[in-house]
């Protein structure tokens, strides 16, 4: 070993510096007393007070979190005794701290976290001290610079560390605020270690920065928006510069951005039960030096592992960041203190974030060609199996992956609903934090008769701020009302609740039906809308804030009901097609530009014809009326006791006639009061299952085994009918090519397990059957060739098995009396010939199916 490798051996191994702060926590304290005629109690000793502590902040603070992440004495610049340097010396922040619960679920602890960020307090002539390195050294492995943009990064380069002057590090850990790639610190850093560069930035500097990128809406929305704003906004150019950019999107999210040779790779970190921002809502209050313990798992998984492990240390920093949210500054105000190596205890949590690739490329055949669904992405087990785990355990390991959108009790993991929902979240967030909006919030939900969208539009805004909403929302069904006295009277209502201090939400059910004309109603809400009034008489009367929602009846979408198909032609030909001239001269337009937002509720039946999606939006519907209705079929671990062909029709039936009421119906009409589980025999008469679906197509999904069962005489013997056809060639006579009734029991057997084996076969390739409708033509699927060769090779085990079972053995030549044959080997040893038998035998179950009523699908 020369001496250069030496001493870079016994040199520290990090070098943390950059922009440094002295953070001030306020905190109120009880007074000393509350007695206040005690002998020598003074009057401020019976007031309550407050208290100042003075920490480290900036670079300061993210040595430390170094420090306790790596177990190495990272070097720094060093302060003492901060609570005497003024704030023209080096700058102050001050922040509030308040008490907090400890989470969402457990309010009965607290700790202290920030309530108000008060600002900063620095020198008067706008030039901030800099600060060396102490006791510095050039042969650093690591150097991390943390770039607030309070002037280091132009600082005098004598204040910059050796390693960067004068030494090779393997990594530079650059965490920038904004103004973003500016300064001559950039500038070096850019320049010189591009190749080793890895920059931290927030998603929210970035959007500063004119990036066009969605917030709180969906994790993919977000991702994709990225994707596109780095490859074609002018002003983010410069950030392709850098080996690695690292996006945070506070403690809930990240992206790594990759770019080499020209080729881009980007990853997703994200926790599937909470979006963007939203961590504080199950953790409340904010919290500084967030970045610090990100920042800090970055650096130490490089210098552990590489690059190559950047993803375990992004994965890791996020949990460290969420870990400090949590901790707060501790319980005791006495004692308040950032808990350095508690942060960095996170390892029963690490399931809690998972990280996809997210796609580059874009689909040139979509109607939206960024469009891109991690529900598409993972479920490769099949979504009829997630479905199932669902129902019964409430979760899966296919859709833990999946980002869920919760809004109180309603669940999706469809990303077009969660978005949809989530901007209806956002736009009542802002509404009920603007108080000189006085006018209602009017949105719009369509969805098929019984969808649910009246539960959807409620959850949704009791997922915001259910204490400042009327507890049971107002419901006027249009369709009811004869004149427009009755509407008057229903905004009478609402104003009535609005006087008392709740918000009301007011459903107006089938709006577009019709009065007066088509569309008629719409005229009569513009100035409510609009205006937040209404005139009865002479009197003009305020209506006050309120949630108006329009629930259509005759239209299921947005699109329908605004004639969007229409406009095409009006733009092109200058021509207006009637139905469109109905919805203007019915004062659509101006209707839909005073709504601030809709939604599209699919319900649980497909929306169009691959709508892959629906068994999941049943799954999630099917679990949460059991758990309402049925809570004595759950045990204590939230297993779902129900049978496996009752779950299977109330999962697959094509069609409910009245949608998720149709589903309640059929739980409600059942006999499982009292029971422990929800059997086939407790569902309702045939003729009450008439009023809610397709009876016969229902009943045959509930006994589709049963009804297998029952075919299992008629399928052996179709399987020997196969069979002799495939070998009437064959010019050896055996005991087995005869006609079923002569056939020896021993081989009426085997041809009975072969039927039984059928559903065992399917599964294992991914596949599953399904009783098709009476008059329904069952479609025959195609096997692929490796999926032929998997079940005949089970067929051949499970006929090895069977043979040894029965006392055969081995034998180059097949001999009845000694029970001997040579096909009794391994798969892979088996001529050609005697493979052929058994994939003959396998590709003939999708035509033996469907002779008996049932085709075969995939789960995938």
């Amino acid at each position: 070993m020369n001496k250069k490798q030496s001493n870079k051996k016994n040199s520290p191994k990090i070098v943390v510096t950059g922009d440094v702060t002295i953070d001030w926590l306020e905190v109120s304290i009880p007074p000393i007393t509350t007695h206040k005629n005690e002998k020598n109690i003074l009057n401020w000793q019976i007031i309550k007070g407050t208290k100042q502590y003075a920490k480290l902040g900036g670079s300061f603070l993210l040595a430390e979190f170094v420090k306790a992440a790596s177990e190495l004495d990272a070097l720094s610049p060093k302060l003492i005794d901060i609570e005497k340097i003024p704030p023209h010396e080096i700058i102050h922040s001050q922040v509030k701290l308040g008490k907090f619960p400890l989470s969402k679920e457990n309010s009965k602890e607290t700790v202290y976290r920030v309530s108000t960020f008060k600002g900063y307090s620095g020198p008067e002539n706008n030039e901030p001290s800099f600060l060396k390195v102490d006791k510095d050294d050039p042969g650093a492995q690591i150097l991390i610079l943390d770039d607030a943009g309070n002037g280091f990064r132009d600082a005098p380069e004598e204040f910059w560390p050796l390693v960067l002057t004068k030494g090779k590090p393997d990594f530079i850990v650059y965490k920038m605020s904004n103004p973003l790639t500016e300064g001559k610190l950039w500038e070096k850093v850019s320049r010189e270690f591009a190749d080793k560069l890895i920059l931290i930035i927030t998603a929210d500097d970035l959007r500063r920065s004119g990036a066009k990128i969605s917030r709180k809406v969906s994790w993919e929305s977000t991702a994709k928006d990225y994707i596109w704003q780095m490859a074609c906004n002018p002003n983010l150019l410069s950030l392709n510069i850098c080996s690695n950019l690292i996006v945070r999107f506070g403690v809930d999210g990240a992206i790594i951005y990759r770019r080499r040779e020209g080729d881009v790779e980007a990853d997703l970190f994200y926790d599937p039960e909470i979006g963007e921002d939203n961590f504080s809502e199950y953790y409340p209050g904010k919290m500084l030096g967030i970045g610090a313990p990100f920042t800090a798992a970055v650096a130490t998984s490089l210098l552990k592992k590489g690059s190559n492990q950047l993803q375990e240390g992004v994965r890791n920093g996020l949990l460290a960041s969420r870990k400090l949210w949590k901790l707060g500054f501790g319980k005791d105000y006495n004692n308040l203190e950032y808990q350095y190596d508690e942060v960095f205890n996170t390892k029963p949590e690490k399931n809690s974030i998972i990280n996809v690739q997210i796609p580059i490329s874009f689909n040139a055949d979509s109607a939206d060609p960024y469009y891109w669904c991690i529900l598409d992405d993972i479920t490769d087990i099949g979504l009829e199996k997630a479905a199932f785990n669902y129902v019964i355990y409430g979760k899966d390991s296919s859709l833990n992956r999946v980002p869920l959108g919760q809004f109180r009790y309603l669940k999706t993991y469809s990303r077009a609903e969660i978005e949809s929902l989530s901007n209806i979240k956002n736009l009542i967030q802002e509404y009920l934090s603007s108080p000189d909006i006085t006018r209602p919030l009017s949105i719009a939900v369509f969805g098929p008769p019984g969808a649910g969208k009246s539960f959807a539009v409620t959850e949704v805004a009791k997922s915001v701020a259910p204490e400042k909403l009327a507890k049971d929302p107002l419901e006027f069904n249009l369709s009811q009302f004869n004149s427009t006295q009755e509407l008057l009277n229903s905004f009478h209502r609402i104003r009535d609740i609005a006087l008392k201090g709740k918000m009301p939400i007011v459903f107006f059910d089938e709006f577009d039906c019709d009065f007066e004309g088509k569309l008629g109603w719409l005229k009569y809400f513009l100035y409510p809308m609009n205006d937040g009034l209404f005139r009865q008489g002479e009197a003009v009367h305020p209506i006050g804030k309120s949630i108006f929602v329009f629930a259509g009846g005759t239209c299921k979408t947005f699109a329908e009901f605004s004639r969007e198909e229409n406009k095409t032609q009006e733009n092109e030909s200058g021509s207006v097609t009637s139905d469109r001239q109905r919805f203007i001269d019915a004062k659509g337009p101006d209707f839909v530009s005073r709504l601030r937002g809709y939604i599209n509720i699919k319900g649980p039946d497909p929306m169009y014809k691959n709508d892959k999606h629906y068994i999941i939006r049943r799954a999630i519907i099917i679990r949460f009326l059991l758990q309402k209705n049925a809570k004595h079929i759950f045990d204590s671990n939230k297993k779902c006791h129900i049978d496996a062909g009752v779950l299977r029709a109330l999962l697959k039936v094509p069609q409910y006639k009245h949608g998720v009421r149709s589903i309640q119906a059929i739980m409600e009409m059942s006999m499982i009061a009292g029971r422990k589980s929800y059997e086939q025999a407790a569902l309702p008469s045939l003729e009450q299952l008439k009023l809610n679906v397709d009876t016969e197509t229902f009943s045959r999904l509930v006994t589709r085994d049963v009804l297998l069962g029952g075919f299992r005489e008629e399928l052996a013997k179709a399987i020997h009918e196969k069979y002799l056809n495939n070998n009437k060639d064959n010019k050896e006579k055996t005991k087995a090519m005869v006609p079923w009734v002569e056939l020896p029991e021993e081989y009426k057997e085997t041809n009975r397990r072969q039927a039984d084996d059928i559903p065992g076969k399917l599964k294992v390739i991914g596949c599953d059957f399904t009783p098709v409708p009476s008059g329904e033509k069952p479609t025959l699927i195609k096997f692929k060739k490796e999926e032929i060769e998997t079940m005949a090779k089970m067929e051949h085990e499970q006929w090895v098995k069977q043979k040894f079972l029965q006392g055969w053995t081995y034998g180059e030549k097949k001999n009845n009396n000694k029970k001997t044959h040579p096909d009794l080997i391994e798969w892979d040893r088996l001529s050609s010939i005697a493979k052929k038998k058994d994939e003959h035998a396998v590709q003939a179950i999708p035509e033996l199916l469907a002779s008996k009523g049932f085709e075969i699908y995939r789960l995938k």
